[in-house]
């Protein structure tokens, strides 16, 4: 991944500051691929794909044939989730720009959250990852990217959008804004 689709992926769900505490973890990420195991959930590696074209429409950036051909990264996914959480389900003017907040949910998720540069353990996040690409998390999502306690759906066999999808319900319950 080169470095200016790099920052501008991490800009879109952190401030300079979180960019530069969590460097090393969302390095690992992009260095990442996403893979799935359920059909639709390649939706979400579309998604994450999709954020090239933007980042060349944005920066005005030409395609680099090499960067296109390689695999959707897990933090192209996770960004791509975020934003579309934000903009499809949780819009709200009063609130701002969420976006890293929804990332900062799935890391908190998946167990990452703590996993800052003084803190990084490789082998560990590593784990981490595998563990969610292979849904080998909890039942309710614990370790997965969207965690909903007592649900009663094994959230492992559900897709990821739905997932997101019932995390945002429980979390507008949880803010009484539901």
């Amino acid at each position: 991944m080169n470095e200016g689709y790099f920052k501008w992926l991490t800009k879109k769900v952190g401030n300079t500051s979180f960019q530069r505490r969590y460097s090393k973890l969302l390095r690992q990420l992009s260095e990442t691929s996403f893979t799935y195991t359920i059909e639709l959930d390649e939706n979400r590696m579309f998604d994450g794909l999709e954020l090239r074209s933007k980042y060349a429409e944005e920066c005005r950036r030409c395609y680099d044939h090499d960067f296109l051909d390689l695999p959707c990264s897990i933090l192209e996914m996770m960004v791509a989730l975020a934003i579309r959480a934000e903009v499809h389900i949780m819009d709200n003017p009063d609130y701002g720009d969420r976006t890293g907040n929804w990332f900062w949910e799935m890391l908190v998720s998946l167990g990452l959250s703590n996993q800052t540069n003084q803190n990084y353990n490789n082998i560990y996040v590593s784990e981490v990852l595998d563990r969610f690409l292979k849904r080998k998390y909890a039942a309710t999502g614990k370790g997965g990217l969207f965690t909903i306690p007592k649900c009663k759906v094994d959230l492992r066999t559900v897709e990821i959008w739905w997932q997101m999808n019932w995390y945002m319900t429980w979390y507008l319950k949880q803010e009484g804004e539901l």
